[in-house]
């Protein structure tokens, strides 16, 4: 859609096809590189609690620092 922000759009492409496990972890993937903004349209879109994308955005972190296959470095 015209002028839609991205992540919405990337959201509503993507809901079709996520579990709620993976709607979570994308969620806390796109908060990432936001800031509290992005947060909050997170919430609104996905419904998911903020406290849950923190969480979610933590274990996708730990888990990144504890397996070098999953670095990016």
């Amino acid at each position: 859609m015209p002028g839609e922000d991205p992540i919405a759009h990337r959201y509503r492409l993507l809901k079709p096809h996520f579990t709620d496990d993976e709607l979570r972890l994308w969620a806390a993937a796109e908060a990432s590189v936001g800031g509290p903004e992005t947060t909050a349209l997170l919430v609104r879109l996905t419904g998911i609690p903020e406290a849950e994308i923190r969480r979610s955005l933590k274990q996708i972190k730990a888990r990144a620092s504890t397996d070098p296959k999953r670095s990016s470095s």
